[in-house]
């Protein structure tokens, strides 16, 4: 409706807009139609951590994947910085044996050009002290060839500390 609004004052008033001021850059409407499947995959990811099925969600990586998440490796054994699809892997394994989920929320997607950020929330007990964390949280997903080439988790890790220490 914005652009028709635009090609209509020029029409009427004979004055011409100059489109790159009012848009973010002059690839966004080609990069929306990248960015759409960026996110289905991301949810996909999503719905296969959900299920258990890891192995699935593996194959949405690429094989040097660099997979980072914040926290002391003391308290917290699957943070820190992995490469590859085994390192991912292990990720996975050590949360699975260190928390049970009561919450895992992705809330929201917000995607552009070869990134996506999910925005979400989760609870979880502990099965080494019981205690329950909860905790909002950013993941960035940037992408290459179609497939997850690097992520990045942004959350609240002092409340994790206080959770499995």
């Amino acid at each position: 409706l914005f652009v028709f609004e635009i090609l209509t004052l020029e029409i009427l008033y004979g004055h011409h807009y100059n489109f790159n001021y009012f848009l973010p850059s002059k690839f966004y409407f080609m990069e929306s139609a990248q960015a759409l499947p960026n996110t289905r995959v991301v949810q996909k990811c999503y719905g296969y951590f959900a299920q258990g099925n890891i192995p699935a969600l593996l194959n949405e990586l690429t094989d040097d994947v660099k997979w980072t998440t914040p926290g002391p490796v003391s308290i917290l054994p699957w943070v820190g910085a992995r490469t590859g699809k085994t390192a991912v892997g292990e990720f996975f394994k050590l949360v699975g044996e260190s928390t049970e989920f009561l919450k895992f929320e992705p809330r929201e997607f917000v995607a552009q050009n070869d990134k996506v950020v999910a925005l979400g929330y989760w609870e979880g007990k502990s099965k080494k002290t019981g205690r329950v964390g909860k905790s909002t949280w950013a993941m960035v997903f940037t992408f290459k060839n179609g497939k997850v080439s690097n992520f990045e988790e942004f959350s609240d890790t002092y409340d994790g500390v206080e959770t499995y220490k």
